[in-house]
């Protein structure tokens, strides 16, 4: 099971404390004293996990609320094997009388993964006035790799 946990997950830490009190209780005392030591050793390197934003990185005026942070050390290094992406979202709305919103709009982007969670799609790139009709509206949407991306969830909240 040890082998199917990434090298740092925080389970590892109950996984390894049960090892040393099995060893403990089969006599194994330096086994077991070995056992602690890798769980000591594993917090001590979970704790010192941050998660920060670099707020040269946020464009002035945005007021998002929703941001991913990846891992980092204490030095800014990323801890993971998966990289921050801008996703880049064309929305095209129809020519049909009616077919534009006022609305707030929503998207979620899901991969084989995971997925960015509901964000909201409040900026066009393109359009001072979105999701008029016969428009295209174009968003970027920065979230951790998704891996191979398998669909999308579109919503709006019917407001306006």
């Amino acid at each position: 099971m040890l082998e199917q946990l990434p090298s740092n997950d925080p389970l590892r830490i109950d996984l390894y404390l049960d090892l040393a009190t099995l060893k403990s209780y089969a006599g194994h005392l330096n086994k077991s004293m070995k056992w602690r030591q890798k769980a000591s050793a594993l917090k001590k390197q979970i704790q010192s996990i941050s998660f920060s934003i670099n707020k040269s990185k946020i464009p002035i005026g945005d007021k998002a609320t929703v941001r991913e942070l990846l891992p980092t050390d204490e030095q800014g290094n990323v801890l993971s094997d998966r990289n921050e992406l801008t996703y880049i979202v064309h929305v095209f709305t129809g020519d049909k009388y009616g077919a534009g919103t006022d609305a707030n709009v929503f998207l979620t982007i899901y991969g084989k993964s995971e997925d960015t969670g509901e964000r909201e799609l409040r900026q066009s790139k393109k359009n001072r006035e979105k999701f008029e009709r016969n428009q295209e509206d174009i968003f970027e949407i920065k979230a951790a790799s998704l891996g191979k991306l398998k669909q999308i969830k579109i919503r709006h909240d019917d407001s306006n």
